[in-house]
């Protein structure tokens, strides 16, 4: 597996400012132009007025500012975690497997300012057993109340020793350091 980092410049609706690896620890920090999130907010402001009923007024003829006044706060903190989101979404499937990552506002002001941390993966000959882990754990919890004491501790015991292998696997991995270049 061959992670892909993006380098610093603009990527679609938003500007990389920072990006830095280390290992496989990757860290980005993003702006996203405050033009982007003005866009749409005026864009969910005219979705609203268009069917917006207020007494007084015909349907979808309320003024703007009344809208601006009642909804543009609760629409500014959706356009900015949909822009996050979004961010988040290309970042982080461009990595391919990511073990955990974390993202902070730094500033939503101006322009959005994001901070977004993620661990990728080590690649090992794991994924094809984490897959069948993932599922025959969902089967088993559908299978569980259905089967006997005896048969739900045995695909207990077997899953907790399928993990218990593969933590200590990815932790060899870890101490092993990288072994393919990202």
């Amino acid at each position: 597996m061959v992670v892909k980092v993006l380098e610093v410049g603009t990527h679609g609706f938003f500007k990389i400012t920072k990006s830095e690896r280390v290992g496989y620890k990757i860290t980005y920090e993003v702006s996203v132009p405050k033009d982007y999130i003005t866009a749409l907010i005026d864009r969910k402001i005219e979705e609203i007025g268009a069917t917006y009923n207020l007494p007084g007024f015909r349907t979808g003829m309320v003024p703007e500012n009344l809208l601006r006044v009642k909804y543009e706060a609760a629409i500014r903190s959706q356009a900015l975690e949909y822009a996050t989101s979004g961010v988040e979404h290309i970042l982080l499937g461009n990595l391919g497997y990511t073990f955990g990552h974390s993202t902070e506002v730094l500033d939503a002001y101006e322009n959005l300012e994001i901070l977004i941390m993620a661990q990728a993966i080590p690649p090992m000959s794991l994924q094809g057993s984490t897959k069948w882990l993932r599922n025959s754990t969902a089967m088993g919890a559908y299978l569980f109340p259905l089967m006997g004491e005896r048969q739900t501790k045995m695909i207990r015991d077997l899953a907790t020793g399928m993990l218990n292998e593969m933590n200590a696997r990815m932790e060899q991995a870890r101490k092993a350091g990288p072994t393919v270049e990202l």
